[in-house]
Protein backbone atom coordinates (compact mmCIF):
# COMPACT_ATOMS: atom_id res chain seq x y z
CA UNK A 1 0.00 0.00 0.00
CA UNK A 2 2.85 2.27 0.87
CA UNK A 3 4.68 1.82 -2.59
CA UNK A 4 1.25 2.24 -4.22
CA UNK A 5 0.23 5.13 -2.21
CA UNK A 6 4.00 7.21 -3.40
CA UNK A 7 3.01 6.06 -7.34
CA UNK A 8 -0.08 7.61 -7.08
CA UNK A 9 1.40 10.81 -5.23
CA UNK A 10 3.96 10.75 -8.17
CA UNK A 11 1.31 11.16 -10.56
CA UNK A 12 -0.43 13.32 -9.01
CA UNK A 13 2.41 16.04 -8.84
CA UNK A 14 3.38 14.94 -12.30
CA UNK A 15 0.17 16.18 -13.42
CA UNK A 16 0.30 18.86 -11.35
CA UNK A 17 3.62 20.37 -13.28
CA UNK A 18 1.97 19.26 -17.13
CA UNK A 19 -1.21 21.34 -16.02
CA UNK A 20 0.80 24.96 -14.99
CA UNK A 21 3.35 24.17 -17.52
CA UNK A 22 1.09 22.97 -20.60
CA UNK A 23 -2.09 25.04 -19.24
CA UNK A 24 -0.49 28.22 -18.41
CA UNK A 25 2.99 27.90 -20.28
CA UNK A 26 4.82 28.44 -17.62
CA UNK A 27 8.54 27.47 -17.59
CA UNK A 28 8.50 23.66 -16.85
CA UNK A 29 11.93 23.60 -15.12
CA UNK A 30 10.24 26.47 -12.51
CA UNK A 31 7.43 24.24 -11.79
CA UNK A 32 9.42 21.57 -11.59
CA UNK A 33 11.54 23.02 -9.00
CA UNK A 34 8.15 24.50 -7.47
CA UNK A 35 7.10 20.95 -7.19
CA UNK A 36 10.06 20.17 -5.47
CA UNK A 37 10.28 22.58 -2.96
CA UNK A 38 5.76 21.67 -2.09
CA UNK A 39 6.53 18.21 -1.58
CA UNK A 40 9.60 19.04 0.50
CA UNK A 41 7.56 20.72 3.22
CA UNK A 42 4.35 19.00 1.71
CA UNK A 43 5.46 15.63 3.10
CA UNK A 44 6.66 17.04 6.71
CA UNK A 45 3.01 18.94 6.92
CA UNK A 46 1.34 15.55 6.26
CA UNK A 47 3.47 13.68 8.68
CA UNK A 48 2.88 16.00 11.50
CA UNK A 49 -1.43 15.87 10.20
CA UNK A 50 -0.78 12.01 10.52
CA UNK A 51 1.43 11.18 13.04
CA UNK A 52 1.93 14.33 15.07
CA UNK A 53 5.69 14.17 14.32
CA UNK A 54 7.31 16.63 12.56
CA UNK A 55 11.09 14.63 11.94
CA UNK A 56 10.33 11.56 11.37
CA UNK A 57 7.87 7.81 11.09
CA UNK A 58 10.60 5.71 13.29
CA UNK A 59 9.16 7.23 16.88
CA UNK A 60 5.36 6.79 16.50
CA UNK A 61 5.13 3.93 13.53
CA UNK A 62 8.41 1.79 14.01
CA UNK A 63 10.41 0.44 11.21
CA UNK A 64 8.41 -0.94 7.73
CA UNK A 65 10.51 -2.44 5.28
CA UNK A 66 9.27 -3.97 1.56
CA UNK A 67 10.77 -7.66 1.51
CA UNK A 68 14.64 -8.29 0.49
CA UNK A 69 15.38 -10.76 -1.85
CA UNK A 70 18.05 -13.26 -2.05
CA UNK A 71 18.34 -15.65 -5.85
CA UNK A 72 19.38 -19.12 -5.27
CA UNK A 73 21.82 -19.62 -8.18
CA UNK A 74 23.34 -16.45 -9.17
CA UNK A 75 23.99 -15.88 -5.66
CA UNK A 76 26.26 -17.84 -5.58
CA UNK A 77 28.69 -16.41 -8.06
CA UNK A 78 32.06 -14.95 -6.43
CA UNK A 79 31.71 -11.19 -5.45
CA UNK A 80 29.30 -10.20 -7.96
CA UNK A 81 26.74 -12.44 -6.54
CA UNK A 82 27.14 -11.10 -2.78
CA UNK A 83 26.59 -7.52 -4.38
CA UNK A 84 23.75 -7.75 -6.91
CA UNK A 85 21.70 -11.13 -6.03
CA UNK A 86 21.98 -11.08 -2.30
CA UNK A 87 19.68 -9.43 -0.26
CA UNK A 88 18.24 -7.13 -2.31
CA UNK A 89 15.28 -4.91 -1.92
CA UNK A 90 12.36 -6.28 -4.06
CA UNK A 91 12.56 -2.90 -5.69
CA UNK A 92 16.14 -3.23 -7.09
CA UNK A 93 15.44 -5.70 -9.54
CA UNK A 94 11.83 -3.92 -10.04
CA UNK A 95 14.43 -1.29 -11.60
CA UNK A 96 16.50 -2.92 -13.87
CA UNK A 97 13.11 -4.49 -15.13
CA UNK A 98 11.98 -1.12 -15.63
CA UNK A 99 14.98 -0.37 -17.83
CA UNK A 100 14.01 -2.97 -19.90
CA UNK A 101 10.30 -2.39 -20.07
CA UNK A 102 10.83 1.61 -20.74
CA UNK A 103 13.33 0.43 -23.48
CA UNK A 104 10.53 -1.45 -24.88
CA UNK A 105 8.55 1.24 -24.89
CA UNK A 106 10.31 3.55 -26.58
CA UNK A 107 12.15 1.47 -29.22
CA UNK A 108 9.92 -1.24 -29.70
CA UNK A 109 5.89 0.56 -29.82
CA UNK A 110 4.13 2.90 -31.47
CA UNK A 111 3.59 5.23 -28.63
CA UNK A 112 7.30 5.39 -27.70
CA UNK A 113 8.45 6.65 -31.49
CA UNK A 114 5.61 9.33 -30.73
CA UNK A 115 7.35 10.21 -27.25
CA UNK A 116 10.83 10.37 -28.91
CA UNK A 117 9.49 12.58 -31.68
CA UNK A 118 7.56 14.60 -29.43
CA UNK A 119 11.15 14.89 -27.63
CA UNK A 120 12.83 15.81 -30.19
CA UNK A 121 10.90 18.22 -32.33
CA UNK A 122 7.02 18.74 -31.04
CA UNK A 123 6.35 21.09 -33.84
CA UNK A 124 7.14 18.66 -35.87
CA UNK A 125 5.26 15.89 -34.63
CA UNK A 126 1.96 18.12 -34.35
CA UNK A 127 2.41 18.62 -38.18
CA UNK A 128 2.24 15.22 -38.72
CA UNK A 129 -1.31 14.31 -36.36
CA UNK A 130 0.75 13.93 -33.51
CA UNK A 131 -1.37 14.88 -30.13
CA UNK A 132 1.69 16.48 -28.56
CA UNK A 133 0.04 17.46 -25.34
CA UNK A 134 -1.51 14.23 -24.92
CA UNK A 135 1.94 12.58 -25.17
CA UNK A 136 3.86 14.77 -22.92
CA UNK A 137 0.85 14.14 -19.92
CA UNK A 138 0.96 10.55 -20.52
CA UNK A 139 5.24 10.66 -20.65
CA UNK A 140 4.73 12.79 -17.37
CA UNK A 141 2.14 9.92 -15.51
CA UNK A 142 4.95 7.23 -16.38
CA UNK A 143 7.66 9.71 -14.81
CA UNK A 144 5.08 9.98 -11.99
CA UNK A 145 5.07 6.41 -11.14
CA UNK A 146 8.63 5.94 -11.52
CA UNK A 147 9.67 8.75 -9.23
CA UNK A 148 6.68 7.32 -6.85
CA UNK A 149 8.50 3.56 -6.89
CA UNK A 150 11.71 5.47 -6.31
CA UNK A 151 10.23 7.56 -3.36
CA UNK A 152 9.17 4.32 -1.53
CA UNK A 153 12.62 2.60 -1.82
CA UNK A 154 13.82 5.65 -0.27
CA UNK A 155 11.74 5.07 3.17
CA UNK A 156 11.24 0.95 2.85
CA UNK A 157 14.09 0.11 1.28
CA UNK A 158 17.46 1.87 1.59
CA UNK A 159 15.50 3.34 4.86
CA UNK A 160 13.08 1.90 7.01
CA UNK A 161 11.04 5.13 8.01
CA UNK A 162 10.48 8.65 6.55
CA UNK A 163 12.62 10.75 7.69
CA UNK A 164 12.80 14.92 7.08
CA UNK A 165 15.38 15.53 4.33
CA UNK A 166 16.12 11.93 3.63
CA UNK A 167 16.51 12.51 0.11
CA UNK A 168 19.14 14.82 0.21
CA UNK A 169 19.74 16.05 -3.27
CA UNK A 170 19.53 12.57 -4.61
CA UNK A 171 17.02 14.24 -7.10
CA UNK A 172 19.55 16.38 -8.59
CA UNK A 173 22.22 13.04 -9.09
CA UNK A 174 19.46 11.59 -10.80
CA UNK A 175 18.96 14.71 -13.62
CA UNK A 176 22.84 14.55 -13.64
CA UNK A 177 22.60 10.43 -14.30
CA UNK A 178 19.89 11.08 -17.29
CA UNK A 179 22.22 13.49 -18.68
CA UNK A 180 25.06 11.30 -18.28
CA UNK A 181 23.24 8.94 -20.06
CA UNK A 182 21.36 10.82 -23.06
CA UNK A 183 17.92 9.77 -22.28
CA UNK A 184 19.00 6.28 -23.21
CA UNK A 185 17.66 3.72 -20.91
CA UNK A 186 20.83 1.44 -20.68
CA UNK A 187 23.07 4.49 -20.19
CA UNK A 188 20.93 6.21 -17.51
CA UNK A 189 21.29 2.65 -15.77
CA UNK A 190 25.01 2.95 -16.01
CA UNK A 191 25.49 6.40 -14.89
CA UNK A 192 22.98 5.75 -12.17
CA UNK A 193 25.43 2.34 -11.24
CA UNK A 194 27.82 4.71 -11.24
CA UNK A 195 26.71 7.44 -8.85
CA UNK A 196 25.18 4.26 -6.53
CA UNK A 197 28.57 3.04 -6.35
CA UNK A 198 30.22 6.65 -5.46
CA UNK A 199 27.80 6.58 -2.63
CA UNK A 200 28.45 2.68 -1.73
CA UNK A 201 31.95 4.26 -1.06
CA UNK A 202 31.47 7.07 0.94
CA UNK A 203 29.44 4.71 3.43
CA UNK A 204 32.51 2.04 3.14
CA UNK A 205 34.86 4.71 3.98
CA UNK A 206 32.96 6.28 6.49
CA UNK A 207 35.00 4.39 9.54
CA UNK A 208 38.45 5.98 7.88
CA UNK A 209 40.48 8.88 9.56
CA UNK A 210 38.73 10.65 6.34
CA UNK A 211 36.70 14.16 7.32
CA UNK A 212 33.35 13.04 7.86
CA UNK A 213 32.29 16.25 5.84
CA UNK A 214 34.66 15.26 2.93
CA UNK A 215 33.15 12.06 2.71
CA UNK A 216 30.02 12.24 2.72
CA UNK A 217 30.76 15.05 -0.29
CA UNK A 218 32.32 12.37 -2.46
CA UNK A 219 29.21 11.05 -4.30
CA UNK A 220 28.44 15.09 -5.47
CA UNK A 221 32.12 15.59 -6.67
CA UNK A 222 31.83 12.39 -8.44
CA UNK A 223 28.13 13.86 -9.91
CA UNK A 224 30.10 17.52 -10.84
CA UNK A 225 33.03 15.52 -12.31
CA UNK A 226 30.62 12.92 -14.34
CA UNK A 227 29.00 16.34 -15.58
CA UNK A 228 32.31 18.33 -16.68
CA UNK A 229 33.63 15.12 -18.41
CA UNK A 230 29.94 14.71 -20.60
CA UNK A 231 29.90 18.93 -21.08
CA UNK A 232 33.29 18.54 -22.55
CA UNK A 233 32.32 15.13 -24.64
CA UNK A 234 29.27 17.01 -26.00
CA UNK A 235 31.47 20.26 -26.87
CA UNK A 236 34.09 18.14 -28.75
CA UNK A 237 31.06 16.33 -31.00
CA UNK A 238 29.14 19.58 -31.18
CA UNK A 239 32.48 21.02 -32.63
CA UNK A 240 33.45 18.04 -35.22
CA UNK A 241 29.72 18.39 -36.69
CA UNK A 242 30.13 21.65 -37.06
CA UNK A 243 33.42 21.70 -38.21
CA UNK A 244 32.46 18.97 -41.26
CA UNK A 245 29.30 21.31 -41.54
CA UNK A 246 31.45 24.04 -42.84
CA UNK A 247 33.93 22.16 -44.41
CA UNK A 248 31.32 20.52 -46.72
CA UNK A 249 30.21 24.33 -47.31
CA UNK A 250 33.20 25.31 -48.62
CA UNK A 251 33.54 22.49 -50.78
CA UNK A 252 30.08 23.48 -52.25
CA UNK A 253 31.26 26.98 -52.73
CA UNK A 254 34.40 26.09 -54.23
CA UNK A 255 32.81 24.02 -56.89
Amino acid sequence: MGVLGAMVLGVLLSLMIGFFAFKFKTDIILCGIAVNTLGEGGAVLLLYLLTGSKGDTQTVMGAWSLPRVTIPVLSKIPVIGEIFFTNQSILTYVAFICVILVWILLYKTPLGIRIRAVGENDHAADSVGVGVYKIKYVSLIICGLLCGMAGAYMSMSYMTMFSKGMIAGRGFIALAAQAMGRGEPVGVMLSSLLFGFAQALANYVKGTNLPARLVEALPYVVTILGITIYAISTYNKTRKIRARQEKKEKKKAAA
